[in-house]
């Protein structure tokens, strides 16, 4: 093969997916701009080619030459399934979900344990300080949960995650509107309630 043509090849964006767990890296997609031309190659030969993103957004169902099914379609990123079960690591992979939420939630733990160690070392309320800290040690503990693929704690989370939202507004009521903080807010609960409807694609725990 030309140096002209591998050089190509390698600065093709790619990803590489195991079709099961344990398995190896068998399956790839490769693509230039914004998924033009995006190859699908199961052990280094290509099955598919998507023309553009619009037909990948449709998506293709792919036989395997051993008679097996591929689905491959862009919903935000790549979803793949793999005789109906989804391939670990795309985008509706349950487990890939799970450890999403689960690092939303840490970074809700983190920033309420910030808050607990500024307003200790500010001198602020003692109360208000002890809220933070127990508020960061139930998200950690629900992130913990969530990662290891319980919706029923991601469910948790998101109301508890409503109630801080309610607390926010009728707390800074008479201070002005906290904008930034619920926006905020918003963004991490539209995240959590994305990856549980990514989860549901689960038995439930």
């Amino acid at each position: 093969m030309p140096a002209a043509v591998c050089a190509n090849l390698s600065a093709m964006p790619s990803r590489k997916f195991k079709l099961r767990p344990d398995g190896r890296e068998r399956l790839e997609l490769r693509w230039t701009g914004s998924f033009v031309n995006t190859e699908v190659l199961l052990d280094g030969a290509v099955l598919h080619t998507f023309a553009d993103r619009a037909a990948l957004t449709r998506g293709e169902r792919i036989e395997t030459p051993k008679g097996k099914e591929l689905f491959v379609q862009y919903v935000g990123g790549l979803a793949i399934t793999y005789n109906g079960v989804h391939v670990p690591g795309s985008v509706l992979d349950p487990k890939a979900a799970a450890g999403s939420a689960a690092g939303v939630t840490y970074v809700l733990a983190a920033m309420s344990l910030v808050a607990f160690a500024m307003r200790v070392s500010g001198g602020g309320a003692s109360e208000n300080a002890i809220g933070n800290l127990l508020f960061g040690i139930l998200l950690a503990v629900l992130g913990f949960f969530t990662g290891r693929g319980s919706r029923k704690t991601l469910g948790a989370t998101m109301v508890l995650l409503v109630v801080d939202v309610v607390a926010l507004f009728v707390l800074s009521k008479d201070s002005g509107f906290p904008t930034f903080g619920l926006a905020l807010r918003a963004f991490f609960l539209y995240s959590l309630g994305r990856s549980l409807t990514r989860m549901k694609q689960a038995p439930p725990k």
